[in-house]
């Protein structure tokens, strides 16, 4: 099977020490059942150190220190078990973060998640976000579809990429091609669903009821706002196993860019270092709670 990915994907590298929001801070990893065996046996004393820092239910996790810290991570923002034990130690959400995968009728697909700086960074500075190459083969077999969401996925893509329309044409295009419009729910509803979600942060809660669908971004900002549409489209059309599904996946993704939207106008935030802060919350409230995307699914239906 072939692996594809959006020709910025090549660009990652994680910037360790230097990160302003460590994905080791305030999250509970999980440790996958082969890593723990390996932590278990390995001879090395860390590993024993390592072992012990692991809760064993309900699932097997590294126990948080009292400042959010995973107690892997050194004053330097380092991690000790790579600098003990050597990557291959790592579990798999630390080895794999911050990428994600989907299957298609064509092969993997795999993507950089925007709860991660650096690679909100490199997303929001790409604009060849409709171009893919293959980046890996396995021996595992394709899997097999009765929809194939791709096409219609590419040609979202393909209108935000377009260099002879602007951004309010391009959205329009996009919901008159596909009968999607985030307007036709209120901002009312809107703010009552974003209400009823679930939050890490509660301060995230105050901030995303400044949503509204009628904020129109200064044209410095629309460049940003296309390439996280495009994040949107790609990470979640290409889930789509009907036509309807794809109707569906896209209202969360131009939901998400009004978010996105709603938050830099009412912060005004003005640059690029601004404004991933602003994406990394949408992206941790949002994208990595299942619960919530199904939530607003459900409104989309």
């Amino acid at each position: 099977m072939k692996i594809y990915a959006p020709k910025y994907y090549s660009k990652f590298k994680c910037i360790s020490s230097k990160c302003t929001h460590s994905c080791c801070i305030g999250w509970e990893i999980d440790v996958d059942k082969a890593t723990l065996r390996k932590y278990k046996t390995c001879k090395h004393p860390y590993a024993k150190d390592v072992f012990k820092s692991i809760a064993k239910k309900p699932t097997p996790h590294f126990k948080l220190c009292k400042n959010g810290n995973c107690p892997h991570l050194d004053e330097n923002g380092l991690c000790k078990v790579i600098s003990n034990l050597g990557e291959n130690y790592l579990c798999n959400i630390s080895k794999e973060h911050p990428r994600f995968y989907n299957q298609t009728p064509y092969g993997l697909e795999v993507g950089l998640g925007v709860s991660c700086e650096e690679a909100c960074r490199i997303i929001l500075n790409s604009n060849d976000f409709n171009l893919f190459e293959e980046v890996e083969k396995d021996a595992s077999p394709i899997d097999k579809f009765d929809f194939n969401p791709i096409p219609l996925r590419n040609q979202i893509l393909d209108i935000i990429a377009r260099k002879d329309l602007n951004y309010q044409e391009k959205i329009q295009i996009i919901s008159n091609e596909f009968s999607i419009s985030i307007q036709s729910i209120s901002d009312k509803n809107w703010k009552n669903l974003l209400n009823s979600l679930e939050y890490l942060d509660n301060s995230h809660k105050e901030l995303f009821l400044c949503f509204t669908t009628t904020y129109l971004p200064t044209q410095d900002k629309q460049i940003y706002l296309e390439r996280i549409l495009a994040y949107f489209v790609y990470r979640y059309v290409s889930k789509a196993r009907s036509l309807e599904e794809i109707k569906q996946y896209l209202g969360l993704c131009m939901f998400l860019e009004k978010l996105v939207c709603s938050l830099i106008e009412s912060k005004n935030a003005s640059n690029l270092e601004e404004i991933i802060p602003l994406i990394i919350s949408v992206s941790e409230e949002i994208e990595y709670s299942e619960d919530n995307i199904d939530e607003i699914l459900f409104d989309l239906i």
